[in-house]
């Protein structure tokens, strides 16, 4: 078997729904400031940008700190960052992440 011709236009062609729900991570660990609006997005591949969040834990034994990293929009309403499901294709989170540091820059600090 042999590839004769791959199609690069799969992934930008990815579009889901999803409700802006406010439940999502920011870079700097904050919830965003703004209330949901509940509208339903259609979404793509360029929407989506890596958001991370830091938790830390401590008592009086041991103390340690992990990090979540989650596929996140920012609705084009209200604002307010919602998390996408873990179910998303492989191929979006891949794309996601190798275009997320700049995105998640422009898109948060704008």
């Amino acid at each position: 078997m042999k590839v004769i011709a791959e199609d690069h236009n799969l992934i930008k062609d990815w579009k889901a729904e999803m409700k802006c729900t406010g439940n999502g991570n920011s870079s700097d660990n904050q919830k965003a400031v703004v209330s949901p609006c509940g509208a339903t997005l259609e979404i793509g591949v360029d929407d989506v940008f890596v958001t991370t969040k830091k938790s830390f834990y401590s008592d009086y034994r041991e103390s340690f700190e992990t990090t979540e990293s989650r596929l996140t929009i920012k609705c084009c309403e209200c604002g307010s960052l919602t998390d996408l499901e873990k179910d998303t294709p492989a191929a979006v989170v891949l794309y996601a992440k190798q275009n997320s540091v700049q995105k998640a820059g422009a898109v948060l600090y704008k």
